[in-house]
């Protein structure tokens, strides 16, 4: 696997781009519970810039329902994949068949199983069931072959890890997928597709950004990631971000020998 580089912030300009955008992690920092999640004044103005030069190519790509994610973009008008691609209103939807009632079978187990354990909680998105444990992570390996057991014989769905959180889904559903047909609208065509993201289930995006021949930027230090950028934390992306909101278009930028932007424009 290939060590991810450092991405320098200004020389990837973001014409042409569809950028697909994690919410948790990337964005927002990790916190105790979701609940607790919101945007910033400076940060809603820097994804409204953002979506502007992008001319509408910007889509946050969450873990999160649908409600949840609009009740933080709340007045922010970007698009919105949610719930691993469970639901998507500005874009074609995944076919889940049977599997949703094979997690509405598996609700109360999963309940039974929080609850013998303090600090774990189960989250119900709808199209998938989370088990959170951030507050106990010593119970991640024994969670997960819990987890696993339960979900034995439901061959719809598949058990998929990320920080502090233990989720089973259907196998239909994953953030690769939705940006795949999402990069089919009209606003996001022909450009290239561009996935930030922090966890484990950032990586199904990362791949499919490159394979459309885009790339992935992780957020963090975790070593087994396939993207091809990296940026060390949120504090980082988010000036990233902001830099690229305000970024001139890639002609009117001349670089010096090292990729340092440098003032003028070309003669």
């Amino acid at each position: 696997m290939t060590r991810p580089e450092w991405l320098p912030p200004v020389m990837l300009g973001p014409a042409g781009w569809s950028l697909f955008l994690d919410l948790d992690g990337t964005l927002c920092p990790l916190v105790a519970r979701p609940e607790q999640v919101d945007l910033s004044h400076a940060q809603r103005r820097m994804l409204r810039r953002l979506n502007e030069r992008l001319d509408g190519a910007l889509c946050v790509v969450s873990g999160r329902g649908l409600v949840d994610l609009q009740r933080i973009l709340r007045d922010v008008p970007i698009r919105l994949i949610a719930a691993h691609g469970a639901e998507t209103p500005d874009f074609a939807s995944a076919e889940v068949g049977p599997a949703s009632a094979l997690l509405r079978r598996l609700h109360a187990p999963l309940l039974r199983l929080a609850a013998a354990h303090d600090g774990v909680w189960i989250e119900d998105k709808g199209h998938a069931l989370a088990l959170h444990y951030r507050q106990r992570p010593e119970l991640g390996e024994p969670l997960d072959h819990e987890v696993r057991a339960l979900a034995a014989d439901a061959a719809e769905l598949r058990v998929m890890h990320g920080n502090h959180v233990i989720e089973l889904l259907p196998r239909a559903i994953s953030k690769g997928q939705a940006l795949t047909r999402a990069m089919q609208h009209p606003a996001f065509s022909g450009r290239t597709p561009v996935a930030v993201g922090d966890d484990v289930t950032d990586e199904d995006a990362f791949a499919a950004a490159q394979a459309l021949h885009g790339f992935g930027v992780h957020v963090g230090r975790r070593p087994d990631t396939i993207a091809r950028f990296r940026l060390p934390c949120v504090v980082v992306a988010n000036t990233w971000l902001d830099v690229l909101a305000d970024a001139p278009p890639p002609s009117t930028t001349v670089f010096d020998d090292d990729g340092r932007a440098l003032s003028g424009t070309p003669g």
